[in-house]
């Protein structure tokens, strides 16, 4: 009596079947195992079939079922992907070469801040025919204490009533930092020298201006050299900027023209 071939009798009956071929002799049948659909490695690497021999006629098994095992083979079918980008990194300008290369030597974060640079993933090891993903890095340079305080000119001529009362302010500067944050914060100084015994400053911390003020004694002509000290801690000397001031008394009862 002839066989039948295999019949499946597993879970995955919707992706593999027997498909019958010819007989190499009139007595025998046998099966071979195709896919019914596509199968993805990825999805699953391989799967367990178990089939039996049955008798045509009868439906009645001739032998024990047979296991099988289906490894699928893997091609390459995926390219990388960045799994979460887009990324954002901070470098500090002026930094030498390290984990992020720069194309550039002393990137200055006052003249540029931002750059963005794309970046690709080739598999296969970079040979032709691999597949490639790609995702956006957004490089933020940080800020350094590399500018030096400035006034916006080298010299102030300030005017105060002679009658004016100790404390008394005189006028007000100002200097620019193009640093940001701690970095910019500013300090204000009188230089010792001429002057300096009869005046005093402070810094006014909400808008960072110099407030000078009358120390001692009863003003007269001076001549005041201003240092502004940059406010960040660093291991150098911070950047230092300097301006002249001139004051000159006004007689009692006059007003004191704004500065």
């Amino acid at each position: 009596m002839p066989s039948a071939p295999p019949a499946l009798r597993q879970r995955y009956a919707n992706k593999f079947a027997l498909k019958r071929l010819r007989p190499s002799r009139p007595t025998t049948t046998t099966g071979d195992i195709h896919a019914l659909r596509s199968l993805d490695r990825e999805e699953k690497p391989y799967y367990t079939l178990r089939a039996q021999a049955v008798d045509m006629d009868t439906d009645r098994p001739l032998e024990p079922e047979s296991e099988f095992v289906i490894k699928v083979q893997d091609i390459n079918d995926n390219e990388p992907k960045f799994l979460e980008g887009p990324y954002t990194a901070t470098v500090p300008e002026m930094s030498p070469v390290g984990m992020i290369k720069t194309a550039l030597p002393n990137m200055d974060r006052e003249v540029k801040e931002q750059y963005q640079v794309l970046i690709q993933a080739k598999d296969m090891g970079g040979q032709l025919g691999g597949l490639a993903g790609t995702t956006t890095v957004n490089i933020s340079l940080s800020d350094v204490n590399d500018n030096p305080p400035r006034f916006s000119k080298s010299f102030f001529h300030l005017r105060v009533p002679e009658s004016s009362a100790l404390g008394s302010p005189v006028g007000r500067i100002k200097a620019h930092d193009l640093d940001i944050g701690k970095n910019a914060d500013v300090e204000y100084n009188i230089v010792p020298g001429d002057g300096g015994a009869m005046f005093d400053i402070t810094t006014n911390e909400r808008n960072q201006e110099g407030v000078i003020v009358l120390r001692r004694g009863t003003p007269t002509g001076h001549v005041v050299a201003l240092r502004e000290r940059n406010g960040s801690s660093v291991t150098l000397p911070p950047p230092l900027g300097f301006c002249g001031a001139r004051t000159s008394a006004l007689p009692a009862g006059l007003a004191r023209p704004s500065v």
